[in-house]
């Protein structure tokens, strides 16, 4: 009697999983914590103050009001640019309209990829734009593409992070350069103690990749040796995860790595005090047709706020040789 058996028929479906995986990390880390707020004009600005330094004060009993001091400084205009940013997408009728192993449309799920792709645009320039940039044209009269300061032109700096100053009450910068290629344990306490000094209130502290191994470290050791201790009770198990820090001051922060940040960088933040600056709201918009393709454009327009240049710390390790 003659078998038929599986691997001999012809026109055998294949078997393909109903999805497709796509690597896509937290994309937006540091964008997601922050609030938003509505700006009228591309070119942004918002006003900072401070207050006086303490000193002694101490007044006779027949002082006249007409000789306490009533001058007070002006407060300080601060400014950036929001930035245009666009994804495109074209699919043909017979892509759209083919069927697939994995997935509905691929108008779909090629929009949902540049999303995705956009939100990470933006979080990148969060923390790689070091320039403020505005539009304008340049001597061929070629348009020039606003680029906002990143969260970098915003910290101890009134100018965009053209010049680091420390701040006028205390005398402190809170943009601070390590004296070693990767900031240390020491480096992150000393920023935290800057924060307590300046009075800010610091939730998070966000940190690249490779401080991984800096932060583990910073787990309570004993004996001579330096051994970890157990993280919990009758358990030979170890830890190397630190998922919150409390430093002496009392100032806890919850740790994040963020992959959008460059290497050897750590900053310390309150997400009370940063804001996203929206011109227009997030669009998605379809250009008329033009072809046999359905095209779409994603659109973000949008830039960032510090309250105040000296409530965030941002740490880096020194420039190699």
């Amino acid at each position: 009697m003659a078998i038929l058996y599986s691997y001999e028929h012809i026109g055998v479906k294949d078997q393909v999983a109903n999805d497709i995986a796509m690597l896509s990390p937290e994309s937006t880390m540091f964008w997601s914590t922050i609030g938003k707020k509505t700006i009228e004009n591309q070119i942004h600005q918002w006003q900072i103050d401070s207050l006086d330094a303490p000193g002694e004060n101490a007044w006779p009993e027949n002082v006249k009001w007409a000789d306490v001091p009533k001058d007070y400084g002006p407060t300080t205009m601060m400014k950036n640019t929001a930035q245009k940013m666009l994804k495109g997408l074209a699919v043909t009728s017979e892509a759209q309209k083919q069927a697939y192993y994995a997935g509905s449309g691929q108008l779909d799920r090629q929009s949902s990829k540049r999303s995705v792709e956009l939100k990470s645009d933006f979080e990148w320039a969060l923390f790689n734009n070091t320039t403020i940039v505005y539009a304008g044209r340049d001597d061929d009269g070629t348009s020039i593409a606003a680029k906002m300061g990143g969260v970098k032109c915003l910290i101890s700096s009134k100018d965009g992070g053209v010049t680091i100053i420390p701040d006028p009450l205390k005398g402190i910068k809170t943009y601070i350069v390590s004296a070693s290629t990767l900031p240390t344990e020491d480096d992150i306490k000393d920023a935290l103690k800057r924060l307590k000094t300046l009075g800010a209130k610091p939730e998070i502290l966000m940190a690249s990749m490779d401080m991984s191994d800096t932060i583990s470290g910073m787990q309570e050791k004993t004996g001579e040796n330096g051994n970890r201790v157990r993280v919990f009770e009758n358990s030979t198990e170890v830890s190397w995860e630190v998922s919150t820090l409390t430093d002496a001051f009392g100032q806890t922060v919850k740790v994040m790595f963020n992959p959008a940040m460059p290497n050897g960088s750590v900053f310390i933040y309150n997400s009370e005090d940063w804001q996203e600056a929206v011109f227009e709201s997030p669009e998605v918009i379809a250009p008329p047709k033009d072809g046999d393709a359905d095209e779409v454009i994603f659109k973000l327009f949008s830039g960032v706020e510090h309250s105040n240049p000296w409530k965030s710390v941002w740490l880096e390790g020194k420039p190699s040789a």
